[in-house]
């Protein structure tokens, strides 16, 4: 699988990153513009969602070229986005589904500039859609990303069953997840990461030590396996080669 990498300029405020990264963990005014809806019948646009896509829609246009852009639902919100990448911005959102993504999608037009998107979303739409209209959600998302760079997709993770009370559910993560691999894998600009391994127990659900108490959201130990995979797992960057290069030549220079 080839992967396509961009060496865009970088000229890098500090301050600037620092702006963005605060801004997209906070919560702001009503964006009233955008409305959309779950698929059970439930308002997507509730009073924190709408102010999270309204945050975005600020911060979005001032991200400098090289981004990192992760979008996903609450366990992607909780990452620590510049533990994986100094140059990261997080547009999580609690309760997002593969339909959520593919509505506000047309508000980063930072994606276009950026080194890469990093998508990880899914575990909500289990409750809404069959297998089938998860795999398709995805497929509609990738082909609207024709003109970013590269993306890597994460693996739906795992979930502890009898904690959340959603039995079959890993088998059924187990299924797309091999999708979104084979999906990955006949994409040139795309790549995929599952760290699901790392993180379950015997029985194949996500180990108590990595989740909350709740089956689903991951823990501070859950959370150091799956940024340790991601860091692995994305292209490297134009800055850490030219650092790199700079370095070795200072080697050689003594």
């Amino acid at each position: 699988m080839a992967i396509v990498q961009t060496k865009p300029e970088f000229k890098l405020s500090k301050n600037m990153w620092r702006v963005a990264v605060i801004s997209a963990a906070l919560t702001g005014g009503i964006f009233t513009a955008f409305l959309c809806r779950f698929d059970d019948g439930a308002s997507v646009a509730s009073e924190h969602y709408r102010q999270m896509v309204s945050f975005h829609s600020r911060i979005d246009p001032h991200l400098p070229p090289g981004a990192v852009v992760f979008i996903g639902d609450s366990i992607t919100q909780g990452l620590a986005v510049t533990a994986i990448t100094p140059y990261a911005v997080n547009y999580g959102i609690g309760h997002d589904t593969t339909s959520g993504v593919l509505q506000r999608l047309p508000i980063y037009e930072s994606l276009g500039r950026s080194r890469c998107l990093v998508l990880a979303i899914g575990v909500n739409d289990l409750k809404v859609r069959n297998d089938r209209e998860i795999v398709d959600n995805f497929q509609e998302i990738l082909s609207r990303l024709e003109h970013v760079p590269w993306i890597l997709i994460s693996a739906i993770l795992p979930i502890d069953e009898k904690t959340s009370d959603r039995m079959g559910d890993n088998l059924r993560i187990q299924s797309i997840n091999r999708e979104l691999k084979n999906m990955a894998n006949i994409n040139e600009k795309c790549g995929f990461v599952d760290v699901g391994k790392k993180l379950v127990d015997q029985s194949n659900g996500l180990a108590d030590p990595y989740h909350t108490g709740d089956g689903i959201h991951l823990s501070r130990k859950g959370y150091a396996i799956w940024i340790d995979q991601l860091a692995r797992s994305l292209p490297e960057s134009p800055e850490r080669k030219v650092s790199d290069q700079a370095n070795i030549g200072s080697q050689t220079a003594h």
